[in-house]
């Protein structure tokens, strides 16, 4: 404590998140994000807790509706909380996009909602904080915040993957050429497959801490590092996926 200034709250607020996308920066393709940017998608992502509270205070409704603990955690929190950082990520993607004339490498896609997510996860921990005390963040820091992270990258590969081109002959599927011959339909489908991808996986986060009880912890971390693994084939898939392309 300095001054009246919580330093350790702080610290566990804010180093953690700040450290993951470190890191995933880190592992990225050269050149593909860029660090800065990055920062305002995390901004983006802490006011989108500000959109969701808004959302909760016109439409009460939302929080008391849903008496099935099932459809309380999947559609109160999966569908509400993917929505508002969704919406959050596009507008500020939407403005970058305006700025330059140069293309978002797909794996830029995974990264940026990721902080949107990790963004989200700060304040979400804040009120937390509020709620148990600063003790809880050495477990959140590790799980949810960790889960956010996750969230975002799962959606964000689905975009990212919608802006890539294939080559000529590469996918001769009806569904390949339906999406190669419709490029709004294209982006749109695969927007929805990562909002559901998305909501699923953090409906199915939610829904173990609530009702698996003593095994919780084991699920959990069986999740999480489920996640990790499949956010990482998923970043490799979408780089060579993006060597691949139609030039």
């Amino acid at each position: 404590m300095i001054e009246g200034v919580n330093i350790s709250l702080l610290f566990y607020l804010f180093v953690p998140p700040l450290l993951y996308a470190f890191i995933i920066y880190l592992t990225s393709p050269y050149n593909s994000v860029k660090y800065k940017l990055g920062i305002l998608f995390m901004m983006a992502g802490i006011i989108s807790v500000t959109l969701l509270t808004t959302i909760y205070t016109i439409a009460p409704s939302l929080i008391t509706t849903y008496k099935n603990n099932f459809l309380k955690l999947y559609i109160k929190i999966g569908v509400l909380e993917e929505l508002v950082k969704y919406i959050m990520f596009i507008s500020v993607m939407t403005f970058v996009n305006k700025q330059t004339t140069k293309k978002v490498h797909p794996f830029g896609y995974m990264f940026y909602f990721s902080l949107v997510g990790l963004g989200f996860a700060i304040v979400e921990n804040m009120q937390y904080v509020q709620m148990f005390g600063e003790d809880v963040l050495y477990i959140r820091n590790v799980t949810s915040t960790i889960m956010h992270m996750i969230f975002g990258m799962l959606f964000g590969y689905w975009i990212g993957l919608g802006t890539i081109e294939k080559r000529k002959f590469e996918d001769r599927s009806v569904f390949g050429v339906i999406m190669h011959r419709h490029k709004e339909l294209k982006k749109i489908t695969y927007t929805l497959i990562g909002f559901t991808l998305a909501v699923v996986y953090h409906g199915m986060y939610n829904y173990n801490l609530s009702t698996s009880k003593e095994s919780a912890p084991i699920i959990s971390a069986i999740i999480i590092i489920a996640g990790l693994f499949s956010c990482k084939l998923l970043a490799n898939d979408l780089n060579n996926k993006w060597k691949n392309r139609n030039t």
